[in-house]
């Protein structure tokens, strides 16, 4: 199968961009050729040089909205000459790209040509607090309204969203496929890891995005809590964005810079290590629509190193981790509640190990990168065997 694949990612700079090198990498292990695109904003290779697939990265100019702007109008001509040349079986796109795939779409009914048309959503846009974020959930809706008459078919991240979806725009669930996020379970595993001395210090670890809508401001003030009683726990976020000034400013104004550590964005190949020196992770995102329908990716990376979870009790996290043991749930996501969820984890301290085994066990039986590219290549066969005409 050819399958070309275009994700409006910077796959030098975007934090999340192993969901689509390490899918594109298992489908070509599943025999099929992989054209993956995405952008770029300077000169240079993405952080993973060694693809087994074509890779194409679309100079952009880097200016806000220009980046999308200028990405989407070479997407306009660049996917009617692929479509022409490579004769894709698939072409799977992200939302805010369908609509500029319109011209390969009639090539491909003028043409009658087999080309069959995905589109997968991966997030929906998190917030309508400004212009911008009202435009983005236009655009989703536009998308979907689109895929749904013209397209041959549809992917998203989650069970959850699939269920939202079918139900808002009327979408038989069963057209739908599901590919979740997942991990390399290689790559991110705890024996590949050196042993560390063992330590009194008791470190709860995030890695991420660091933006204010994730819980973390919530997470800092909890600290301040457990500080009080438990000194010897600590907190280290790992990442950028929006909201890292915000957090720093925080740190200082609670007196918390020997408890918190706030490093920068950490290379994908460098992330096992830091995890393994955690003694928990922590995933406190809110109740909120947008990360109840999500598969928060850093959850199966620490799950994978074989480190217990502390979780906000929303949907994402519950459909995975179901009753396993590896998992501290919340009772919400206030700083009173994040606080007595750290400190239950640190009195369990002693059960962490078993704990994380367990967990790791949960991704290797569930939720592998080779499992979910299983999971979308069975679905795509369906898309092409069904004998559905391009509309």
């Amino acid at each position: 199968m050819r399958i070309l694949w275009i994700a409006q990612k910077n796959f030098q700079r975007d934090l999340d961009v192993s969901t689509w090198l390490e899918m594109a990498d298992q489908l070509r292990r599943r025999g099929h050729q992989v054209t993956l695109v995405g952008l770029r904003t300077a000169p240079g290779q993405p952080a993973s040089k060694a693809t087994r697939f074509q890779l194409r990265q679309l100079r952009v100019l880097n200016c806000f909205p220009l980046v999308s702007l200028t990405f989407h109008l070479q997407i306009l001509w660049h996917s009617l000459i692929w479509t022409i040349r490579q004769r894709p079986d698939i072409i799977l796109t992200h939302p805010f790209t369908a609509i500029f795939l319109w011209p390969a779409k009639m090539l491909v009914r003028l043409g009658r040509l087999p080309t069959k048309f995905v589109l997968d959503i991966r997030t929906l846009p998190v917030r309508q607090k400004n212009l911008n974020d009202k435009i983005k959930h236009w655009l989703i809706d536009q998308t979907i309204k689109l895929a749904k008459r013209h397209f041959d078919g549809m992917t998203l991240i989650t069970p959850v969203l699939r269920q939202l979806i079918s139900q808002r725009y009327r979408i038989e669930p069963e057209t739908i496929g599901i590919w979740m996020s997942g991990v390399n379970s290689d790559l991110f595993s705890p024996d590949a890891e050196p042993p560390h001395p063992a330590t009194d210090c008791f470190t709860v670890m995030y890695h991420g995005v660091l933006a204010e809508n994730r819980g973390l401001v919530e997470t800092i003030q909890a600290m301040a809590k457990v500080r009080e009683h438990y000194p010897q726990i600590k907190l280290r976020l790992l990442g950028q964005g929006p909201a890292m000034n915000q957090l720093e400013r925080l740190i200082q104004q609670l007196n918390l810079s020997p408890a918190i550590e706030l490093s920068g964005a950490v290379p994908y190949q460098q992330m096992p290590a830091q995890i393994a020196v955690a003694s928990v992770g922590i995933i406190p995102l809110p109740d909120e629509p947008c990360w109840q329908v999500s598969s928060p990716l850093k959850l199966f990376e620490y799950l994978a190193m074989a480190r217990p979870v502390i979780l906000s009790p929303i949907a994402a996290h519950q459909t995975v981790i179901g009753n396993c043991p590896a998992a501290f749930f919340l009772k919400s996501t206030t700083p009173t509640d994040i606080a007595a969820g750290i400190i239950a984890a640190y009195l369990q301290r002693t059960q962490l190990g078993w704990r994380g085994q367990q967990g790791r066990q949960l991704v290797l039986s569930n939720f592998t990168w080779e499992r979910q590219a299983k999971q979308l290549d069975v679905y795509l066969r369906q898309i092409l065997n069904s004998g559905k005409s391009s509309n």
